[in-house]
C-alpha cells in the first residue's frame, strides 16, 4: 500500500513522535489523515510545535473542523480569541488561541485534563492577557462578547470577569442556585433565574442599552444595562479580576473560552454548536 501526500504551498518541517505531519507554511497541506488544512489551522498548529507541542493528526483534524465551521458562519472573523483547553491535555495546545494565537498565563497549579483546566476554588486562576482596553479588535464597548465552556457544577463562584466596581465585566452562571449574575461592560446587573453553574455561557452586547446572554447556544435572558465603556484590566479565568485581586475562584473545569464582538442570536447559537461539536468529538460534552 502507498500513501501519498500533497503540499500546497508548504514545507514539512517535522515529524512529530506520533507520525504526524506539521506544516510549517502559510498556506494549505494534507495531514497523515488526508484532511486538508485551512490556513489559520496551519497557523495554530506551527505556533503550538514553535512552544515546544504537538498536535496529533485526529486533533489537527478536530480543530480544523472547527475553524472551517467558524469561518462558514462567519464568526471567526468576528472572534479575538477563542482557547480549547478541553481535548488532548497538551498544555501548549491548550496555552494558545487558534483565532490570534495569543496565549494565558498560568497562576496557581490548575490541573489539565481531557475536560479542560480545573481550578482548586482557592488560589488557581488563569490571566488571559486580554485587556479590552489594549487588545484592539472586535471587542468593543458596544459590541463585545465574552464566554466560557463550564463541565463542573459548584455555584457561587466567578467563572471568568474583570471588575472594577464602574465597568464591569462578570459571568457567575449560579448565584447561591437562585440567579445567575452577568455583567458586560457596564456597573449594573442583570440576574435572571439559574439554578446550575454547567454548560456554554455567552455574554453579549451589541448596543449601548442591548445585551443577550445564552446558554448552550439558546438565548437565556435579555438586558438593556447601559455600557460604561472598557474596562481596563485583564480578564481572568476560574476566578475574577477585581482591580487587580483574583477573587471568587471556581474548582469547576472549564473547556474553552471565547472573546469577540458582539453576538446576535443567530450567531450566538452558531458559536454554541461549533464549540460543542469539537467537544462532542473527544467525549466532554455537556450537552
Amino acid at each position: 500500500q502507498v500513501q501519498v501526500f500533497i503540499l500546497v504551498q508548504a514545507d514539512i518541517r517535522a515529524l512529530d513522535p506520533m507520525g504526524t505531519i506539521l506544516l510549517m507554511g502559510a498556506g494549505k497541506g494534507t495531514v497523515s489523515s488526508g484532511v486538508v488544512l485551512d490556513a489559520a489551522t496551519t497557523a495554530w498548529i506551527n505556533a503550538v510545535v514553535a512552544d515546544g507541542g504537538s498536535v496529533s493528526a485526529i486533533q489537527q483534524s478536530r480543530v480544523n473542523d472547527l475553524v472551517v465551521g467558524l469561518k462558514a458562519d462567519s464568526l471567526f472573523s468576528i472572534g479575538d480569541r477563542l482557547w480549547l483547553w478541553g481535548g488532548e491535555s497538551d498544555l501548549h495546545q491548550a496555552k494558545i488561541d487558534i483565532i490570534n494565537l495569543q496565549s494565558i498565563t498560568i497562576n496557581g497549579s490548575p490541573t489539565l485534563a481531557a475536560g479542560g483546566y480545573t481550578g482548586n476554588g482557592t488560589s488557581d486562576f488563569i490571566d488571559l492577557n486580554f485587556n479590552p482596553s489594549t487588545a484592539g479588535g472586535n471587542y468593543a464597548a458596544s459590541s463585545a462578547s465574552f464566554g466560557t465552556y463550564v463541565r463542573g457544577t459548584t455555584t457561587n463562584v466567578s467563572e471568568m470577569g474583570a471588575f472594577t466596581g464602574s465597568i464591569d465585566n462578570r459571568l457567575i452562571p449560579s448565584f447561591a442556585s437562585v440567579v445567575a449574575i452577568f455583567e458586560i461592560n457596564t456597573d449594573a446587573q442583570d440576574t435572571p433565574a439559574s439554578t446550575t453553574e454547567q454548560g456554554y455561557w455567552v455574554e453579549s452586547r451589541t448596543g449601548a442599552n442591548a445585551v443577550e446572554y445564552f446558554k448552550n447556544g439558546a438565548s437565556f435572558s435579555t438586558g438593556t444595562q447601559t455600557q460604561r465603556g472598557l474596562v481596563n484590566l485583564k480578564f481572568y479565568a476560574l476566578a475574577e479580576n477585581n482591580n487587580g485581586t483574583a477573587s471568587g475562584f471556581s474548582p469547576n473545569q472549564q473547556a474553552s473560552v471565547w472573546f469577540g464582538g458582539g453576538l446576535t442570536t443567530t450567531q450566538g447559537s452558531n458559536l454554541s454548536t461549533r464549540v460543542n461539536t469539537y467537544m462532542t468529538a473527544w467525549g466532554i460534552n455537556v450537552y
